[in-house]
């Protein structure tokens, strides 16, 4: 399961943008490195994480801020590998879920640019395999840690609420 997580962040290193791509990237790059607001709904979390990542020193500005792009889809990923593997209990399928996922191409494009929606997607698979867990499990430690992710999960984009139903 880790290697599926370092294979899918070297990848999506590799190919890391340094530059200003295009669409919000100038917008959420620049709020994050000023500590400013982006766009509505402003992304609280993504700034507040993407001005820590800014302030390292190394690469440019703009490779840094991918990171929070690289890592949470590599993060992605991995549990899509872990939920498909508990589901079917086979490898093969698991690695097929991983590879069409990396593949796709918006997932792969917002992997290797600053965009949104790498922390928006670990939140809602973050939220399934707790769920599926606490389901299974029946220990409450899920559904509060699910609650937790939750939360956070709308301190960065308010559309997670369409999972409520």
């Amino acid at each position: 399961m880790l290697i599926v997580g370092l294979v899918s962040f070297f990848l999506f290193l590799f190919f890391q943008v340094t530059g200003i791509f295009g669409g919000d990237t100038g917008d959420l790059v620049t709020a994050a490195y000023l500590g400013g607001v982006p766009h509505p709904p402003g992304y609280p979390l993504y700034t507040l994480v993407g001005w820590l990542l800014a302030k390292l020193p190394i690469s440019t500005v703009v490779w840094r801020v991918t990171l929070l792009s690289s890592i949470p889809h590599a993060v992605t990923a991995t549990l899509v590998y872990w939920l498909v593997r508990h589901i079917t209990k086979r490898t093969i399928p698991a690695v097929f879920a991983v590879s069409v996922l990396v593949g796709n191409y918006l997932f792969f494009l917002y992997s290797i640019t600053p965009e949104v929606f790498a922390l928006f997607d670990l939140f809602v698979i973050a939220l399934i395999v707790l769920l599926c867990q606490w389901e299974q499990i029946k220990d409450r430690r899920y559904i509060y840690a699910a609650s937790f992710v939750f939360g956070l999960s709308l301190s960065h984009h308010h559309v997670i609420l369409f999972l409520v139903p």
